[in-house]
């Protein structure tokens, strides 16, 4: 890592070995099966950890795999709302508390601790715009 004069930009390295797992499947409320693929294309899903305000978690998005499977195993330890989408989320306020709380019946509030690991079962959600 190599350091060169300039503008003074903060950087921050977190290192840690207390990570958390979590895994889980996407379905779809609206479909009969609980992750529907009718044989045409895999659906697509994007999964997003999102810290609680407080929080020492790191927002994540994950991708789960054709059959709607997701396992992460390097997860900072904290609280997270877990919510999944048929598209992605490019603008989803994750920096902005008040913001999220358009976001509080969504997905699923999971608290992962320290070699801990969760497994949860999320529904497809709709975008709140």
């Amino acid at each position: 890592f190599t350091v060169v004069p300039g503008p003074t930009t903060p950087i921050e390295v977190t290192l840690r070995d207390d990570t958390a797992e979590i895994e889980g499947t996407v379905g779809d409320a609206s479909a009969t099966s609980a992750y529907p693929n009718t044989g045409d294309a895999p659906i697509r899903t994007y999964v997003y950890c999102v810290p609680l305000p407080d929080s020492p978690g790191q927002f994540m998005q994950l991708s789960p795999s054709s059959d709607g499977k997701f396992d992460y195993q390097m997860m900072a330890p904290g609280t997270y709302r877990v919510m999944a989408f048929k598209n992605a989320q490019p603008n989803l306020p994750y920096h902005d508390a008040e913001a999220m709380r358009a976001y509080d019946s969504t997905g699923q509030v999971v608290r992962l601790g320290a070699g801990q690991k969760t497994t949860v079962q999320l529904q497809i959600s709709s975008s709140i715009d």
